[in-house]
């Protein structure tokens, strides 16, 4: 159970690096409005701990997301860690990609189709 929300409590951690990292974007508002509303938990990849000591994360990435979207996850966590300090880049969890999630596909909101592929 502990485990389970530690897992939870860093999905979280992630996200909210990406929002505050789009924020931090110079695009045009009605972009940045549509990449907010397709950042929530529920499009998150899955995560799972590879070693006792919680150090290495197995990321599990979901089959239906788009390439557009993908890309997006990508270029925000690219920035994302380009603004990690030394000490930020060693706590910072060792993360590998593993086999594709099979979490299905949550119900498309209106306008994040193209979330989707």
């Amino acid at each position: 159970m502990i485990r389970l929300c530690y897992i939870r409590k860093q999905l979280y951690k992630k996200l909210i690096n990406r929002r505050r990292t789009l924020k931090e974007r110079k695009i045009d508002p009605k972009e940045e409005e549509r990449f907010m509303k397709a950042l929530e938990i529920e499009t998150m990849s899955s995560e799972d701990s590879d070693s006792e000591d919680d150090s290495i994360f197995v990321t599990r990435p979901l089959s239906w997301v788009s390439t557009e979207f993908k890309q997006l996850i990508q270029r925000l966590d690219r920035k994302y860690d380009r603004t990690l300090n030394a000490q930020g880049k060693r706590l910072k969890s060792k993360r590998t990609v593993g086999e594709p999630s099979d979490r299905p596909c949550p119900k498309k909101p209106k306008g994040l189709e193209w979330m989707f592929g």
